[in-house]
């Protein structure tokens, strides 16, 4: 086989594993799966990490920008003018390709209490996410590569970061850890500013705002959740200080890169 043609087959397979991880999405919510939704899962495990519902609404957007990616894989949006870095497109294609089926699979792991293999697997989707963002972050690229390309793969990471220690808390709650004597409130605490500094440090190593953006929306929803007279309504004062503390040192660092692209000699796309 021709290496055009490989590259053409490993294309047409992250086509068919975007799709199924669409397909395993919807189905899991329409029909729902093992009879449970995710928020009913969620609330069967309950951590003091998870975001407020009206977050997840953020999966629309992540759905959205993986499309025009895909379409940009197949060369949809070309035009005469435009120069596609063909290569890059290729050496990403299969790292999305495994994300996608771990994300699909995730699904079957949490719908059915497999909490273990759940984290797993999303840590399958995380870590190809990582690999992708390391990989453009190091590209020069136009404000069209960054809208179709580059965008898309921030955004995707920023939340399935978060996504991870949901789940890690998700899990730890499911085999019961005592947390070596301290309480939920003080290891969320912990968690949050452990996940700020994470993500503060991939924002500057990746110059990646949207990134943060992410972040910054995952971390108002966790506080939102906290504050809510329908929900926590202000029991657990050390988490709230915790995740504004976040929310401010992630913004600061969102604006510092922000005027950093500003300055002359520095990539400002």
């Amino acid at each position: 086989m021709s290496d055009y043609r490989i590259k053409k087959s490993r294309r047409i397979i992250a086509l068919v594993a975007f799709i199924f991880m669409l397909i395993i999405n919807f189905l899991a919510n329409a029909l729902p799966l093992n009879g449970q939704t995710t928020a009913q899962i969620s609330d069967a495990y309950p951590t003091l990490f998870a975001p407020v519902g009206f977050t997840f609404a953020i999966w629309g957007i992540i759905y959205l920008l993986l499309l025009l990616f895909v379409l940009e894989l197949f060369n949809v949006f070309k035009t005469a003018a435009d120069q596609i870095n063909q290569a890059l497109l290729d050496r990403i294609s299969p790292l999305f390709t495994i994300s996608s089926i771990s994300n699909g699979l995730w699904i079957f792991a949490w719908r059915y209490h497999q909490l273990a293999l759940s984290l797993l697997l999303m840590i399958g989707v995380l870590l190809p996410l990582m690999w992708i963002n390391l990989l453009l972050a190091k590209q020069m690229m136009n404000r069209r590569d960054s809208l179709l390309i580059r965008l898309p793969f921030s955004v995707y990471f920023g939340w399935i970061t978060v996504a991870t220690i949901a789940n890690l808390s998700a899990y730890l709650v499911s085999i019961n850890w005592l947390g070596y004597g301290q309480t939920p409130e003080f290891w969320t605490s912990a968690v949050l500013v452990i996940g700020m500094v994470i993500g503060t440090i991939t924002i500057i190593t990746n110059n990646d705002m949207a990134y943060g953006l992410v972040f910054d929306w995952a971390y108002f929803g966790i506080w939102f959740k906290h504050v809510s007279a329908q929900y926590y309504n202000f029991q657990y004062p050390m988490i709230i200080i915790s995740t504004i503390i976040s929310l401010v040192m992630i913004t600061i660092t969102i604006i510092y890169v922000f005027f950093a692209k500003k300055t002359p000699g520095t990539n400002n796309d």
